[in-house]
């Protein structure tokens, strides 16, 4: 299964495509009345043309969680998600396959990733066949040339897919997303002394933030809220 399955299988799971059509049929009727700040979210994994809207509203599910590694005490938000409505988004990317030459290579230019901590029974390569990653290159302006480098993507997943994490980061700017939410409130988290944008539904995590001039777009499913925040948490050392 590739990344595009997986995340298509999690779709599924997870949004109810009826409501998700209602809830359109009402934007439409009240949409000169609304308006929202557009947020990018979950990282572009290739090319997935189906993209997904969410309301956000903060939701404080603790105040404050401490992390054995670092006796810190962070503030923790979490802001919640509720299905609103269906847009599509493309981008004009080229996705080239992190090889075992590379990973090691983006290992010493990144340490983070030697020191993430990814939850138990999750791997980068679970079916040795699949993909554990890639870089993604944009086009330079006036060129067909995909070959300005503006992120990387790795794959984290279990033998049966139920979890899963992507990691994307790019020293560019905020990583590629296939669909995005519209933001009504959200509120900031703390961890280690850097803001932490957290989003969190049902085993479904997301994270947004920049640390060291690295912009980074985490997705979780299937794992704990407790094991997500440890993976935020090993990033920022």
């Amino acid at each position: 299964m590739n990344p595009k399955e997986l995340f298509q299988k999690t779709f599924d799971k997870y949004l109810n495509k009826e409501e998700i059509y209602q809830e359109i049929q009402k934007k439409i009727e009240k949409k000169e009345k609304r308006k929202g700040k557009l947020i990018y979210l979950i990282p572009a994994t290739c090319v997935i043309l189906l993209t997904i809207g969410l309301f956000i509203s903060a939701k404080p599910l603790h105040g404050s969680f401490l992390f054995e590694e670092n006796q810190q005490e962070d503030s923790i938000i979490i802001n919640s998600l509720d299905q609103s409505m269906i847009s599509l988004r493309d981008y004009d990317i080229k996705c080239v396959e992190i090889t075992d030459e590379s990973h090691e290579q983006l290992k010493q230019k990144y340490s983070f990733l030697s020191r993430l901590a990814i939850p138990s029974g999750i791997s980068l390569t679970p079916h040795p066949s699949e993909n554990r990653g890639c870089a993604v290159y944009t086009k330079e302006p006036g060129t067909n040339d995909y070959s300005k480098l503006y992120q990387y993507e790795y794959y984290y997943k279990n033998a049966d897919y139920s979890k899963s994490i992507v990691l994307a980061f790019s020293k560019l700017g905020k990583p590629f997303r296939d669909y995005y939410f519209m933001e009504d409130a959200t509120q900031l988290s703390t961890i280690n002394g850097n803001s932490v944008l957290l989003y969190g539904s049902d085993s479904f995590y997301i994270a947004q933030f920049t640390y060291q001039g690295t912009f980074f777009d985490i997705d979780a499913k299937g794992i704990n809220e407790q094991e997500f925040l440890k993976l935020i948490d090993s990033i920022l050392q």
